[in-house]
């Protein structure tokens, strides 16, 4: 749990994460937040709950505490409090993993298929906020959000595209999140309906600091900084090159979240054959009795 923990980002493991993803390039940030952070989801799912069954019961209500009130809430009101974009996007990171250990936590194939769907979708999203974040760096030469303001104006598909995004993150439906976190949520009330009623509020903490972001960057007047950056050099629109990769993960997030038997349906027939596979037996050794 904490090999696997450390890696995924498990409170109070944390920290290096949003560090490490503000001071590497995008590319790199997209890659691990995107792809790699899920092998420890993977890892929990496909060898620690088959393989170690009574543990994953011993560890499970610590687990899930740790992962609701540290990833959840307390990450979740750190990232409110970041000015810096790329940073809220690696908090806001960090803190959708909560969500992930509570289905982990939870030990269902209810649970565990929520788990494999929110990898899914969070490693689409979380992608697309940290390539659609450089795109806003390259027009407004800053990651602070405080700079910024007005810029929908100049790139209204950057802005489509960005809302869109924090749109996912947060779990509307029609989008890929959305059932991620529901089938978590209902996998977790049969484990704990205090712990659910506490992850269910990660959402509203999700639409405050991912809509106030939008709205720094893309709505209200232009910021004095962003207004001298602008007259030095015209913003544009995203280039093409810019918007394949957008639409790609858009796109799936969109078919994900209109059809998501795609994978719930191959899904729930492996979690299936590993939850219900017969345990071998535990047999005693023979104790002479006289």
């Amino acid at each position: 749990m904490f090999g696997f923990g450390i890696l995924v980002s498990l409170w109070p493991f944390h920290t290096w994460a949003p560090l490490g993803y503000g001071a590497a390039p995008s590319s790199a940030a997209m890659l691990h937040a995107g792809v790699l952070k899920k092998f420890g989801l993977y890892g929990l799912v496909q060898i620690a709950l088959p393989l170690l069954p009574l543990g994953a019961t011993e560890w499970a209500r610590p687990l899930a505490i740790l992962a609701v009130v540290g990833n959840i809430l307390v990450v979740g009101f750190i990232t409110i409090a970041q000015r810096d974009l790329k940073q809220m996007v690696g908090y806001s990171s960090v803190m959708h993993m909560g969500y992930a250990f509570l289905g982990v936590a939870a030990f269902s194939v209810i649970g565990s298929g929520g788990v494999v769907l929110m990898m899914v979708a969070h490693g689409l999203s979380v992608a697309l906020l940290f390539l659609l974040s450089t795109s806003i760096h390259r027009r407004t030469q800053t990651f602070d959000m405080t700079e910024m303001g007005g810029l929908a104006q100049k790139a209204p598909v950057l802005a489509a595209f960005f809302v869109t995004a924090t749109m996912a993150s947060i779990g509307l439906p029609g989008l890929a999140n959305f059932w991620g976190e529901l089938t978590i949520f209902v996998a977790a009330w049969k484990f704990s309906p205090v712990l659910t009623v506490l992850a269910v509020s990660g959402i509203i903490i999700s639409a405050i600091y991912g809509l106030r972001a939008a709205a720094r960057v893309f709505f209200g007047p232009q910021t004095e900084a962003f207004a001298r950056v602008a007259a030095e050099k015209p913003v544009a629109d995203l280039t093409c090159c810019e918007k394949l990769p957008a639409l790609i993960l858009i796109a799936a997030l969109l078919f994900i979240g209109f059809w998501p038997r795609s994978i719930s349906t191959p899904l729930n027939s492996a979690l299936e054959a590993i939850h219900h596979h017969p345990a071998p037996a535990v047999h005693a050794p023979a104790v002479a009795v006289k």
